[in-house]
């Protein structure tokens, strides 16, 4: 009688564990399904800002995916109609251009037009800084002061680069200040008090 029941609880478990393993590939599947269909409708922002190679600084801004909408270029009625399906925004800092194409596409902003302060307003969920590695520590630092009133409207940012230790603090400082930052990621590595 005992083996009977053994055998029927290895029955059972075997069963468990077949359909177990079937919803989790029908659960992978659907979580595939949707980070692709996010990925092919994401909506990202992309603001640059970057010297002419003289003491001349641009704003420029670019959209990426937006395949619900043919307009380009940034306003009132396009973001109230996008505004929940920005997924990213992206905010860039260079030391000069080193080629004109690498602006080719990028709309130029004035930095007291109303556009910039659309672009102030997005709420994405992931918001991104980036400034090249090379950089120094004093570079970075007027760079990030220089736009703190495009910094003090995040309220999460990422870095992707490692910032210099006293631009770190600048910068949580002064974005904590204004009681909007809730998330920040940053390398390790730009935590260390060196």
């Amino acid at each position: 009688m005992e083996s009977s029941s053994s055998s029927t609880k290895q029955k059972q478990n075997g069963r468990r564990s077949r359909l177990v393993h079937r919803v989790i590939q029908e659960l992978t599947q659907v979580w595939g399904r949707l980070g692709e269909v996010f990925w092919t409708n994401r909506n990202i922002v992309r603001l640059f800002y970057v010297s002419d190679g003289s003491d001349r600084w641009s704003f420029y801004y670019r959209l990426d995916g937006w395949k619900h909408t043919k307009e380009r270029t940034l306003c009132p009625e396009v973001l109230r109609r996008s505004s929940k399906r920005i997924t990213a925004f992206d905010f860039r800092f260079a030391t000069y251009l080193t080629h004109r194409r690498a602006i080719e596409g990028w709309i130029p902003i004035n930095p007291h037009d109303e556009q910039l302060q659309l672009l102030m307003s997005i709420g994405a969920p992931d918001k991104r800084l980036n400034s090249p590695s090379s950089t120094t520590s004093e570079w970075q630092l007027q760079m990030v002061r220089r736009c703190s009133p495009v910094l003090r409207h995040f309220t999460s940012f990422k870095t992707t680069v490692e910032f210099h230790r006293d631009v770190i603090q600048w910068m949580l400082e002064e974005i904590a200040a204004t009681r909007a930052l809730h998330v920040a990621k940053l390398p390790a590595s730009s935590l260390s008090l060196q």
